[in-house]
């Protein structure tokens, strides 16, 4: 009996324990994935995390230059502070 218990709290366990998985997607796909995706949204502050989110990825690939671009952008498209925020970091 404390077997079947014991294996049965094991399950458990086990079954609510989250799975890791790998990201397949590089650096370069997410930037693909955003700039398309920037095309189809109209929505400033949209806009504005949408640039974040490359620039973050533009980071991430090593081209600062191109992530200090896409903060400006996002800066300019909808001006909140949490956008200066990530520029600084």
């Amino acid at each position: 009996m404390a077997l079947r218990l014991m294996f049965l709290l094991l399950l458990v366990g086990l079954l609510n324990t989250p799975t890791l998985k790998a990201s397949p997607t590089t650096p370069q796909d997410m930037i693909q994935a955003i700039t398309d995706q920037l095309t189809t949204v109209d929505n400033p502050k949209e806009n504005a995390k949408l640039y974040c989110y490359r620039a973050r990825n533009n980071a991430k690939a090593g081209d600062k230059e191109k992530a200090k671009d896409d903060y400006v952008k996002a800066i300019n498209t909808s001006y909140e502070g949490w956008i200066l925020n990530e520029l600084g970091h």
